[in-house]
């Protein structure tokens, strides 16, 4: 009696089982497309709270779906203007520029450094040869820096509603033993070119008189043009991509994008998605970047970023990867608790022209006070 109660336990388990996958998969097939347009300013209010720092030269794309659309203009609402420098102000020796027939390494590195608590100018210096209180003491090397969660500090920032589900809680940081720096400040006090997007609040709190909030950059030596914000499609939390082009001495040209993708799902995004958020959002990004390789022409690209991935093989990163088909293979270190959260991914970089350096793709030992590792490569630029 005992045995046939519990085969019949089993069997009703089984059959609940069935019904909920099956039901997951048909409610999966009804999720709204990642697919991305493009827009300016019309019908975007992040764009419209301008400064007049050039932040008319940036292309936004925004996925069509009317729900995605919705959420991430609330979320939206939140946050500050951009910032777009185009040129750095930290020179480089002449003689130790890259040229055709010696032509340097470019450092790429990627690093979420968890708000305010990654000790930014320190790992410039250590890390990148960039002393930015003695410019005379710096490497001669060139350097692209992808940061997400960067953190961005201002009263110019809005003040919505207090209790605003938009707002999400302030980052954990873990103490310092320096000043908190933003990425604005950070550019201005070491010459750096920057394209900075805030992505979402940095909770809802005032510090020092200043509301806080949290993107991603691209920090570097090299100029900037074609800035581009990509809205990823609405997973729970709003995440952006930034790209842009970055221009070599020489003339050479690379498209670089800093990728924030989200960590966990809801339970609710995983039974309608089948667990599939990261999916949606790397589909939405790579749709942007074709759409902006239409338009701009197919030059070298980089991506690069705090993917959340728990593993090598993720369905994510493997999409990506079918379009960075010029990525070496995955680190096998983690770069954030146990996973494998951070990548770098190439593509256009395998020609004898643009390759990278054997053997430079690797992770920085230290966190630099962050949760995360920062990745480095070295990539030749002709």
């Amino acid at each position: 009696m005992n045995g046939t109660s519990r085969l019949a336990r089993a069997r009703a388990a089984v059959g609940s089982m069935i019904v909920v996958t099956l039901g997951a998969v048909v409610i999966a097939g009804c999720v709204p497309s990642h697919t991305v347009s493009r827009s300016v300013t019309a019908g975007r209010t992040c764009p419209e709270m301008t400064d007049q720092r050039g932040l008319a030269e940036i292309s936004w794309y925004r996925p069509e779906h009317e729900g995605d659309a919705r959420q991430l203009e609330r979320w939206c609402l939140t946050v500050g203007a951009p910032v777009f420098v185009p040129e750095p102000t930290a020179g480089r020796p002449e003689e130790h520029l890259p040229t055709e027939e010696n032509p340097a390494p470019l450092l790429i590195s990627t690093w979420n450094p968890n708000a305010g608590a990654g000790e930014m100018l320190r790992f410039l210096g250590d890390e990148l040869g960039h002393a930015c209180d003695d410019p005379s003491t710096s490497s001669d090397r060139h350097f692209v820096l992808l940061l997400q969660e960067a953190l961005r500090r201002g009263a110019d920032i809005p003040n919505p509603p207090v209790g605003d589900p938009a707002i999400p809680a302030t980052v954990v940081e873990s103490d310092r033993p320096t000043p908190r720096l933003d990425v604005v400040e950070v550019a201005r006090r070491c010459g750096l070119s920057l394209f900075y997007a805030a992505a979402a609040r940095n909770g809802p709190d005032v510090r020092d008189g200043l509301r806080e909030e949290k993107g991603n950059a691209i920090l570097s030596t090299l100029p900037l043009s074609d800035p581009a914000v990509v809205e990823l499609p609405f997973e729970g939390a709003r995440r952006i991509s930034v790209v842009a082009t970055l221009t070599a001495p020489g003339g050479a040209t690379l498209r670089v994008a800093s990728v924030h993708f989200l960590s966990t799902a809801r339970p609710w995004r995983i039974l309608t998605t089948g667990n599939a958020s990261r999916y949606r959002e790397a589909s939405g990004l790579l749709d942007a970047l074709r759409t902006i390789e239409s338009e701009q022409g197919e030059i070298p690209a980089i991506a690069a970023g705090d993917l959340n991935t728990w593993s090598q093989r993720e369905t994510a990163l493997r999409h990506l990867r079918t379009y960075f088909r010029d990525s070496p293979p995955p680190l096998e270190q983690p770069t954030r608790g146990g996973f494998p959260t951070d990548h770098i991914l190439f593509r256009g970089t395998g020609s004898p022209a643009e390759r990278v350096v054997t053997g430079s793709y690797a992770r920085v030992e230290g966190t630099y006070n962050s949760d995360h590792h920062p990745l480095i490569a070295r990539l030749r630029l002709r």
